[in-house]
């Protein structure tokens, strides 16, 4: 039964995702300059140096497991 703590295990998930275009909002952009000076990494996303702030909600019980994000641009559709 959802909602009861089951601890039901689907393959799927639901997810409410948006990505922070820091050219849309002063804050946006305070933020990612402040996470480029934190972390040292660039931030610049119209050089290709890095995505958009990514923020995501899973919802009540909802899981994040980590994994990677692999870019294809360079590669052939058999790679």
């Amino acid at each position: 039964k959802l909602g009861c703590g089951a601890g039901l295990i689907t393959n799927w998930v639901v997810v409410q995702v948006a990505w922070l275009d820091d050219s849309l909002h002063p804050l946006a952009e305070r933020l990612n300059k402040r996470v480029g000076l934190l972390t040292g990494l660039s931030t610049d996303v119209l050089s290709r140096h890095s995505e958009m702030l990514q923020v995501a909600n899973y919802g009540m019980g909802g899981h994040y497991n980590p994994h990677h994000d692999y870019l294809l641009v360079d590669k052939s559709p058999h790679e």
